[in-house]
């Protein structure tokens, strides 16, 4: 299954949650909110996603969305940098063109608590697609699905 079917599953898993930060554009230097309670969550396929989408700021009708994606379905505990062996995806995206810009740098610092309930913080740069390039940072919480 491709990362985007996997995407598309985890939107029909919405859980109790939140995602509330920023995210600038670092080529136009604007910055926007993220703030949403609409928050996804899937642990199916041996994967862990965590995924949240607000109105996309930047297009009229569009979506912007942050996904995290872990290879473990269990994910323990603990900090890890964006390119870590655990982390199949970390990403920002935009629906008005689609485009899904990878993290090039940053850091998760995540929690998986014993009620199976997740939080943490992402801070990442993406990398540079269709003349943009983005600074996310986010704390999320997500019950268990």
């Amino acid at each position: 299954m491709s990362k985007e079917q996997n995407f598309k599953r985890v939107k029909t898993n919405s859980v109790k949650g939140t995602f509330k930060g920023e995210v600038k554009n670092l080529l136009s230097n604007k910055s926007y909110e993220f703030n949403t309670e609409e928050v996804w969550r899937n642990n199916d396929d041996g994967f862990l996603t965590v995924y949240a989408e607000i109105p996309d700021p930047e297009a009229e009708g569009g979506e912007a969305s942050i996904a995290l994606q872990f290879k473990n379905s269990e994910q323990p505990s603990g900090d890890f940098p964006y390119n870590a062996p655990e982390i199949r995806t970390l990403r920002y995206g935009r629906s008005n063109p689609s485009t899904r810009y990878t993290a090039k740098s940053g850091t998760v610092k995540f929690q998986h608590h014993p009620d199976k309930k997740i939080n943490g913080k992402l801070e990442f740069e993406t990398e540079t697609l269709a003349n943009d390039q983005y600074h996310v940072t986010v704390i999320f919480v997500a019950d268990a699905p």
